[in-house]
């Protein structure tokens, strides 16, 4: 009987584990998607991305051809850029469905996400896609290393299962 309660007990305790590694994870991509909205009354802010990457992580755009990469700072820059010489006058990324794998100090989340541009010529632009997390978890957290994505376009349709229902 001992034995029956120490296995389920362990099994409980890991499935705990494991949830709570899902929810810190889930956090950070809402958190990522809160920071990098940006409009005339709040200013991209850096902070959070800089605490929350890894020191070389690379961030991955494949929406045609060929994919562009960047460093981190490299986005920064061209984000804050983008807001300081009013080039996008608003930038909200929204995020809907994360789905995450855990496999000890290594994840993946998938997460769709909407993003809602207004330009400097007042042009709306809207955009659905899939961003693809890998994170690794550190002494102070989980971290994301690489960060790819893809805007729903000619070449890629979001699945069923990555849209509000």
């Amino acid at each position: 009987m001992k034995t029956i309660v120490f296995i389920f007990c362990s099994l409980l305790c890991f499935n705990l584990f494991a949830q709570n590694n899902e929810i810190q994870i889930k956090q950070l991509v809402k958190e990522l998607y809160n920071n990098i909205s940006f409009n005339e009354n709040k200013a991209f802010e850096d902070s959070l991305l800089r605490t929350k990457f890894v020191d070389d992580a690379i961030m991955i755009q494949s929406n045609g051809k060929k994919s562009q990469n960047f460093k981190l700072d490299d986005y920064i820059n061209s984000m804050q850029n983008a807001q300081q010489t009013g080039a996008i006058k608003s930038f909200e990324e929204i995020g809907f469905i994360t789905k995450v794998e855990v496999h000890g100090t290594i994840a993946h989340a998938f997460g769709s996400y909407e993003t809602l541009i207004l330009t400097e010529k007042d042009e709306h632009i809207k955009n659905i896609g899939i961003n693809s997390f890998s994170l690794v978890k550190e002494a102070d957290g989980w971290k994301v290393y690489a960060l790819s994505w893809i805007d729903q376009g000619e070449n890629y349709t979001l699945p069923d299962q990555y849209h509000l229902r």
